[in-house]
Formats: C-alpha cells, sequence, structure tokens
C-alpha cells in the first residue's frame, strides 16, 4: 500500500504507533507536492489535514484530482471538527478520521476507500470491454427498459445508444421481438436455468428483418428480485455481421441532441469561451439565474448577477484557461430577483468544435442543505444549552436544599442563643452577626432555587415604587464608597403583577453588577417609568426598570453571553446574578435587555406588563418574638435525616416545653411508632428522607396513630403542593430555613387540634 501523508506538523504518522506492516508512507508538507509525487509513484491513498477553510478544502481535492483522478482522499480533523470532516465526505472525499481514533480505523478506511477505487476501476474497465466485443450486448431494467446498448448493437440494429436509452425493448426490436409462444417457452427456461438460447428474428431500424442467435439471461438484485435482463445476439453460424454504416448528422441535429441531454440534467451546466461569453446552457442554469436562455447566449455572464461576484468567477475561471486544472469551489450568488443562492460550482477546460479553450462547468445549489446543516447546528446548540441549563438547574436546585439545612441550624441555633443571652451580654454582638450573616445567605440560596426553579413565586399586584424605595439604603451600604447612587422615581407608576421578592432581587443583583463594571468609582442610575412599549421581546404597555452605569462597558461577545448561567468575567464572580435577573424577569411574565459597548458603560432593563387595578399593599413585617410556649405537655417526633437540624428541632420544642422523640430516618420513625408507649401528638416530618420518603411515612404514621398531626418541613418550596392532606383535609407546611418561633408556633397550632 502506497500512501501519501499531507501534514503540515512533523509526524511521520497520524495515529499512534507505526503504519501497518508493508505500507510505504510518503510524507508531504502539503497538498503542493502531490502532483510530482503521483508522477514519481503510483499512489493508492492520499490522508490529508482537513483544511481550515471549505473554499481550502475544495483547492486540496482538486489537486488531487489534478494529480492521479480518482485517487482516495482520508481527510484527518480534530474530534471539535467532526462536522466539517463529514462535510468534507459530501465534498468529494471518501471517509474521515478523527485523531484520538484507533489505528484499526484508520487502516480499514484506507483499505476501503482502495478497494472501492478498484472496484471502479474494474468495472469502468469491463464497460470497456463490453464496448469492443463482436457480439450485441443490451441490458434493460426490471419494466424491460434499455440501460446499456453497446457499440455491436448499434451496427447489427441499426439504432445509436442515445436512439434506445431508455425506450422498451420490444418496442425497439418490433415487429418480432417474441411471439406469444416463443415468450411462453423463453421465460419458463429462465424461471428453470435462468437462461434461454435460440433463434429469432428481429427488426433492423430500416424495418429489415433479422435473424439472430440471441442469449437471453435474468439479472437478480441481491435480494434475489429480477433487476433486468442481458441480451446476447449475433447472427448465426455462417451469416455475414453488418458493416458499421458512416454516421453523418446535421451539425444542428448533434447541437438539439446535446442540449437535450442537457435539459434532462437537474444540476445547472454552463459552457463559455475565454472572453466568458455564454456559449451554452441548459434549462437548469436559467432557472436557477432566472433569465431567458436569449438573455444569457452570446452575453458576458457578469451582465447577469452583481459585479463583485462576477469579478471573483472570472478571476476561478482565468486560473482555469491559465493551469487546465479542475476549479471546485463554494459560491454565494444573487440571481436576477436578488435572492441568495450558495453553490458548489466545479469548472474544467475543454476545447470546442474549432479547437479553441473553452470552460465546461456545472453547479450544485446547495442553498437549502446550507440552511438545513445551519439549522441543524443551531438546534444541536440550543439542545445542548437547554440539557446545560437543566442540569445546572438541578445542581443548583440540590446545593440550594443542603445549604438551607445548614442555614436553619445556624439561623436557628443563633436565634436560640439570643434568647438565652441577657440585654447587654457581650456575647450578643457576635450572635446577632452570626445570625445576620446567615440571613445574608439565605439571599444566595434565593437564587440558586430560583434559578433551578425549586423555588415558589407568589406573585401579586405591586408598585414597584415601594418595592424598591426602601432599598436604597440597603444599596448605599452594599456599594462603595467611591461609587454615586441615584434613584430617579416618578410620583405616579403603573402596577405589576409580580413576586416582591424576586423584583428585589431583581434590582440588588444589577445594582452588584452595576458597581463590579465601577473598579475606579463613578455613578449608577436606577429609575423606573412607564413605557407605552416594551423591550426584549414584549409588547403592550409595560412598567420598565433601568439600571444604567458609566463602567468599562461590553464588547459583542460578552454581551451575547451576559445571562448565561455561570457565564463571568469576574475572578471571584458566580456567574449566578444575571442569569438570576433574566429568570425571575420572565418568571413574571416581563423581558430584560442589555445597551453596552466598551468604554461607554451599560444600561440593562428589566420590563414588566402593566396591570390593571391598585397595588396591594405590603404585608407587613413579622416581628423576632420568642418561641410560644406549649399549651399542654405533647409528645413531639422530630424526623430529619440531617443531624444539625434534628438537633435545633429537638432544642426548640423542648425549650418551648414539649417531650421530644428524634427519628434519622423513615424507617426508624416507623419502629418508634411500634415500639413506643404514648401516642404521638404531632410529627415534624422531613420530606426528602432516605430509605422511606416523608409522605410514604406520614401516611403509614396516620394508619397506626390516626389522631397524630403532621408538620412537613423541606428546602423545596413547592413541595408543598404535592403533599397529603391530614384527615381536617389540611396540609402543614414549614420551609426551610425556619426559626425556634415559626416552628414553634406551627407545634402549637396542630397540639390545639389533636385528640
Amino acid at each position: 500500500m502506497r500512501v501519501a501523508y499531507c501534514r503540515p506538523e512533523s509526524r511521520d504518522w497520524p495515529s499512534a504507533g507505526e503504519p501497518p506492516a508493508g505500507w510505504s508512507v510518503y510524507p508531504l508538507p502539503d497538498c503542493s507536492s502531490l502532483e510530482e509525487c503521483a508522477r514519481e509513484t503510483a499512489l493508492d491513498a492520499v490522508l490529508m489535514r482537513l483544511p481550515p477553510s471549505a473554499e481550502d478544502l475544495l483547492s486540496a481535492l482538486s489537486r488531487v484530482r489534478v494529480a492521479s483522478p480518482g485517487l482516495p482522499v482520508i481527510v484527518l480533523a480534530e474530534p471539535a471538527r467532526e462536522e466539517a470532516a463529514v462535510a468534507a465526505v459530501s465534498a468529494g472525499a471518501a471517509d474521515y478520521w478523527l485523531y484520538g481514533m484507533s489505528a484499526v480505523r484508520l487502516r480499514v478506511s484506507v483499505e476501503q476507500a482502495v478497494a472501492r477505487r478498484a472496484q471502479s476501476v474494474l468495472q469502468a474497465a469491463r464497460d470497456e470491454a463490453l464496448e469492443r466485443v463482436e457480439d450485441a450486448v443490451v441490458v434493460t431494467d426490471a419494466e424491460e427498459r434499455v440501460v446499456y446498448w453497446n457499440r455491436a448493437a448499434a451496427r447489427l440494429y441499426g439504432y445509436a445508444y442515445p436512439d434506445v436509452l431508455g425506450r422498451p425493448l420490444p418496442e425497439t426490436l418490433s415487429p418480432l421481438w417474441l411471439d406469444a409462444r416463443t415468450r411462453r417457452t423463453a421465460w419458463k427456461a429462465l424461471d428453470e436455468k435462468g437462461l434461454w438460447l435460440g433463434e429469432i428474428v428481429h427488426a433492423r431500424r430500416d424495418g429489415a428483418p433479422l435473424r439472430v442467435r440471441m442469449e437471453l439471461s435474468v439479472m437478480r438484485d441481491g435480494r434475489g428480485r429480477r433487476a433486468g435482463l442481458l441480451l446476447v445476439a449475433r447472427p448465426p453460424e455462417g451469416a455475414a455481421r453488418p458493416a458499421p454504416e458512416p454516421a453523418e448528422r446535421d451539425p444542428r441535429d448533434a447541437r438539439a441532441f446535446l442540449e437535450g441531454l442537457l435539459n434532462a440534467v437537474a444540476d445547472p451546466i454552463f459552457v463559455k469561451d475565454r472572453e466568458y461569453r455564454m456559449l451554452l446552457v441548459n434549462d437548469a442554469y436559467c432557472a436557477l439565474m432566472g433569465c431567458l436562455r436569449s438573455e444569457v447566449l452570446g452575453h458576458v455572464d457578469g451582465e447577469h448577477m452583481l459585479p463583485e461576484q462576477a469579478e471573483g468567477f472570472h478571476r476561478a475561471d482565468d486560473r482555469v484557461f491559465e493551469t487546465g486544472q479542475e476549479d471546485v469551489r463554494e459560491e454565494l450568488v444573487t440571481d436576477s430577483k436578488g435572492l441568495a443562492h450558495v453553490l458548489v460550482t466545479k469548472k474544467a477546460l475543454g476545447r470546442g468544435a474549432d479547437g479553441e479553450p473553452i470552460l465546461v462547468g456545472v453547479i450544485r445549489d446547495v442553498t437549502t442543505l446550507a440552511k438545513a446543516v445551519d439549522d441543524l447546528k443551531r438546534s444541536q446548540e440550543q439542545l445542548r444549552h437547554a440539557q446545560k441549563l437543566e442540569a445546572i438547574g438541578r445542581l443548583a436546585g440540590g446545593v440550594a436544599h443542603d445549604f438551607n439545612n445548614v442555614l436553619t441550624a445556624i439561623v436557628g441555633c443563633a436565634e436560640l442563643l439570643l434568647e438565652s443571652l441577657p440585654p447587654g451580654h457581650p456575647c450578643r454582638e457576635e450572635a446577632d452577626d452570626i445570625r445576620l450573616a446567615g440571613e445574608k445567605a439565605e439571599t444566595l440560596v434565593g437564587q440558586l432555587l430560583a434559578f433551578s426553579r425549586r423555588e415558589q413565586s407568589a406573585p401579586r399586584l405591586i408598585d414597584l415604587r415601594e418595592v424598591f424605595g426602601g432599598m436604597r439604603k440597603m444599596l448605599s451600604r452594599l456599594l462603595p464608597a467611591d461609587i454615586e447612587l441615584e434613584f430617579v422615581i416618578p410620583d405616579r407608576l403603573g402596577a405589576v403583577r409580580a413576586d416582591p421578592g424576586l423584583a428585589e432581587q431583581i434590582l440588588l443583583n444589577l445594582a452588584v453588577n452595576a458597581g463590579d463594571a465601577l473598579p475606579d468609582g463613578g455613578r449608577i442610575t436606577v429609575s423606573l417609568r412607564d413605557a407605552p412599549e416594551g423591550g426584549g421581546g414584549l409588547s403592550g404597555p409595560c412598567v420598565l426598570l433601568e439600571v444604567r452605569d458609566d463602567g468599562i462597558g461590553m464588547d459583542e461577545s460578552v454581551r451575547a453571553r451576559v445571562f448565561d448561567p455561570f457565564f463571568t468575567t469576574k475572578e471571584d464572580g458566580t456567574g449566578l446574578g444575571l442569569a438570576t435577573v433574566r429568570d425571575a424577569a420572565t418568571r413574571s411574565g416581563g423581558a430584560v435587555s442589555v445597551e453596552s459597548a466598551p468604554g461607554r458603560g451599560a444600561a440593562f432593563r428589566v420590563f414588566w406588563p402593566r396591570a390593571e387595578g391598585a397595588a396591594e399593599p405590603a404585608a407587613a413585617a413579622r416581628p423576632v418574638a420568642a418561641s410560644p410556649k406549649a399549651p399542654r405537655r405533647a409528645l413531639i417526633l422530630v424526623v430529619e435525616d440531617d443531624e444539625a437540624v434534628r438537633r435545633f428541632a429537638m432544642r426548640s420544642l423542648e425549650r418551648a416545653g414539649y417531650e421530644v422523640v428524634t427519628a434519622a430516618d423513615g424507617a426508624e420513625a416507623l419502629r418508634l411508632s411500634d415500639s413506643h408507649e404514648g401516642l404521638f401528638d404531632a410529627v415534624v416530618l422531613d420530606v426528602v428522607l432516605p430509605r422511606v420518603r416523608g409522605p410514604e411515612v406520614a401516611e403509614r404514621l396516620r394508619a397506626r396513630q390516626p389522631t397524630a398531626r403532621v408538620l412537613f418541613v423541606s428546602g423545596y418550596r413547592t413541595e408543598e403542593a404535592s403533599l397529603p392532606a391530614g384527615p381536617d383535609g389540611r396540609c402543614l407546611f414549614l420551609p426551610k430555613p425556619f426559626t425556634a418561633a415559626a416552628l414553634a408556633e406551627k407545634i402549637r397550632e396542630l397540639v390545639a387540634t389533636a385528640r
């Protein structure tokens, strides 16, 4: 096996190890050296690193065809360029191999390509042999239409190959093709032996009877079905064979025949001279360019296309005329109606009847294919993006759930500590700092849950002036001192239906993001106003929040990805802030947009659809209170797999005056319900538990203790909707993180209704 290896790197073989035994490899720096190598060596195949562009690929394949027509090419590519490698096969390469694939895969690709070429050469040799035999050879398809007719058949019957191509054989050899009796005999022999021999009288083209000795056999496909007939005919022994007749045709008939053939081809075809004048075009070319044949023939092709396009085509034409080499390239052509087409054009040098050089071109319109490939790439990218978002969302939700358990213990224990410390105690300040830090961490958990769609929003009619007005002081403390913060809030503003918490989160994240864009200080302007039309794809009257900064700005590449989850340009950034902004706005039926340029700052705009009606008054903040005492001594079962949360809940309820029993999972809780002497007055039950889930534990506990009341707790607020109701039709639910006071209040409510 003799293989040319065109590679820019210094490696002598693309795969690991050495070439297969018995192979001769000829390393070449690029395909420009291939022609010389092919002259000196009978090459079997070419290995070629995939060029960077489609134009370079077509040029390289053209060089291979010039060096050795039919020489198979295997393109080598990185795994990330597999789509381009597949396209290279469509453009004429025999196969592709990706770096990292096995050496066996490369060897098989080369051997199969070489075998296919050998089979093609063998078929061509067979066709040439059939043209040289003295017997008439005719091949038909399954419907007995002529598909092959050699020169001896043309001499014997007087029909040229183009005259009979596609015609039914009985019609061609009528009126004495096979009489009914002979036909029955022939088909019986064909069915039994696959062959019929006999003498029969056919008709020549001039109508004269012609007795021939005929062999008729059936050709079958790979499944054994009849695919056609093979007819071999010769005059009987001793009969003279007809001498070839001189073929004298009117040149106009020859051109009409040629045009007929070209018009039957679906691909556009053209012929032009050295001055770029069109000498011949087919119907498909006229249809592509939107011109009549009379408007094209005799005219320079540039007259019916854009001048800049014509100049590029003429440069390619000149190279073909000057070098004699084929030119295959992808081109963009605008037709007479202004429609753009993506074309793959092959141009080759020929000679006219007068011996002058002419250029013959064949076009393949791949506009639909190119669009389909682009659409497929977009769809695949959208699918990958959606799958990535889903995976990230699940990860974020799981992290937030676990973090809520941690916060429950941190914030709850800090509050228990504050309750136990007298006023003025030196440790109260540290305990309060722990509680405040935990509450700030709840904001991050809220972002994670909002992004993962595991946090349930509570939209209502709100006035964004009230929601954002109270945030000015907090944002001023949050931003560096060298940043000036300005609020522009109108006297009147339309109401919107949104979750106030999500709206606050939007402004907080946008303000923090704007502050990060002002490393040397600057100005941030927060403004609210009514907008007659929305943005970001939203239509109709809206309420607009705009956060504008005069910071460093963004280029197009950053702006295109600024809302992507976990995309950040900051060394310590999480990439969740702006992703949460878009998600929170979308959940409220709104939209976001950004306007920015390097050195010109950025303006983030959030649009909410304006709602009819007056805004509802904001709910009063719940005061921090001590845990309510138990109305009576009651037995409480706490089922929680997180040890810190379990201990916190136990201490909280014991301080409130309850007797508490704990279990680390559902199976242990069920064992306690069977073995414990007294009945549980209430059960604090985590929804997500190992071994047996919380809702199933609740059902089995209620079957054993019908009077037991259950309080479900979970880090996912959305779990509440799927929980089973108790005997009174109610389902009590407490989201994490919760305080000792909130837990005691819920248990007091349950115990008051129990028994």
